[in-house]
């Protein structure tokens, strides 16, 4: 009885690997070797016909330094390319990314209004700012975090 499902391979490659299968004398580790060997040449055989996805992970880091001259508080954190995947913010091959920033208002500060007479130390209250992140069109995160460089000066008084 025959079935007309099963293809039966005649490549030599393929026959070597079973017939060092087939004899007793094959150790286990050699034996899962050369089961992983003719997995990955019928893989590579079926992909001539089914065609195959290639996958890599890309890590970039994208610093977004906000301005306060900056009114709209828009910036274009990274594009995102078919051909080269994350691409810098000025490379416009690719579409942009949009992170908004929205500070919340701050409160009156001590040592805020002027500065303080003779040695004084500055430091930055931080303005907590809604944060999104899209593509455009649709959100991809959002969150609250606190950037200093939209927060306000505020003047310590040192010494006695």
């Amino acid at each position: 009885m025959f079935n007309e499902k099963v293809h039966v391979l005649n490549h030599p490659l393929l026959q070597h690997k079973l017939s060092i299968l087939r004899d007793e004398r094959t150790g286990v580790k050699e034996f899962r070797e050369i089961i992983s060997e003719i997995a990955a040449l019928e893989k590579e055989y079926m992909s001539m016909f089914v065609g195959y996805s290639e996958f890599r992970t890309q890590t970039m880091k994208c610093d977004v330094v906000p301005s306060k001259d900056n009114k709209s508080q828009k910036y274009i954190a990274f594009r995102l390319s078919d051909a080269d995947g994350v691409v810098a913010a000025d490379n416009v091959s690719g579409s942009p990314y949009i992170l908004e920033l929205e500070p919340q208002p701050i409160g009156e500060a001590a040592g805020r209004a002027a500065v303080a007479k003779g040695e004084y130390a500055v430091y930055r209250v931080p303005a907590i700012c809604s944060v999104r992140l899209t593509d455009g069109v649709n959100p991809i995160l959002q969150d609250r975090i606190a950037v200093y460089q939209l927060g306000v000066e505020c003047y310590l008084p040192l010494g006695k």
